[in-house]
């Protein structure tokens, strides 16, 4: 499985073919939830699992992300278990 960081998610993702991304909601200079859209809109990138990862954790923020196109959402602060329970 590859994963791609931060550092290159701006073209990275468009180099570096990857299985899944990680992506905070709330990055300086582009919302995870608007990265996750272009990525969705984009053909090449339909096989990708995409989790959120944020601090909003309630009710209808949770719904919000599922339904903008996240797989899964993963809650912070992050533990071991529940970051290895989303590939099993």
């Amino acid at each position: 499985m590859n994963v791609l960081g931060q550092k290159k998610r701006s073209n990275g993702y468009r180099h570096n073919p990857c299985d899944v991304i990680l992506l905070d909601i709330s990055m300086p200079s582009v919302s995870g939830l608007q990265l996750c859209k272009q990525l969705r809109a984009d053909q090449r990138y339909q096989h990708l699992q995409i989790i959120a990862y944020t601090a909003h954790a309630m009710p209808d923020e949770v719904l919000l992300w599922e339904s903008s196109g996240f797989d899964k959402v993963l809650l912070k602060p992050i533990r071991k278990d529940d970051l290895l329970a989303l590939f099993s």
